[in-house]
């Protein structure tokens, strides 16, 4: 067994607790919600996790990677909420819709999906089958 995680279902559906949950239910054309545990990336700069610009590299310039101002000098002098720097980045749930199911083997107990699916490999996901879409739903 490589994973052990407890999932809560619908009242209305017959398992029992410890009962294993395989991939029976799904067939070759099915669209699934996907999720996940992106790959994470530790501290990355401004340049890599929100795509700044660099700036210019010969000429006497030493503003190679630095993301340039993030305040007002007169005026407000603060940071306003929400200001893009540098941090951590990746290590998230999360959530890709509309995936479609290519290959089901149930033997070998293998999933193929069409699109792309976060994290890395040999990772858990949960998946889940949008028949409805509903407004307030937890993921």
């Amino acid at each position: 067994m490589k994973f052990l995680v407890e999932v809560s279902l619908e009242a209305q559906q017959d398992l029992k607790s410890g009962d294993a949950i395989d991939i029976n239910l799904l067939e070759v054309g099915d669209k699934l919600k996907v999720r996940a545990k992106s790959s994470g990336k530790g501290f990355a700069g401004t340049v890599k996790r929100w795509n700044f610009t660099i700036g210019p590299k010969a000429h006497g310039s030493k503003n190679h990677r630095i993301p340039g101002s993030i305040g007002g000098g007169t005026g407000q002098s603060k940071v306003f909420k929400g200001q893009k720097m540098g941090g951590h980045m990746g290590d998230a749930w999360v959530t890709v819709k509309n995936l479609e199911v290519m290959f089901v083997d149930i033997e070998k107990n293998l999933v193929a999906l069409k699109g792309p699916v976060p994290g890395k490999r040999k990772i858990l996901f949960f998946y889940k089958q949008p028949n409805v879409k509903r407004r307030n739903e937890e993921w």
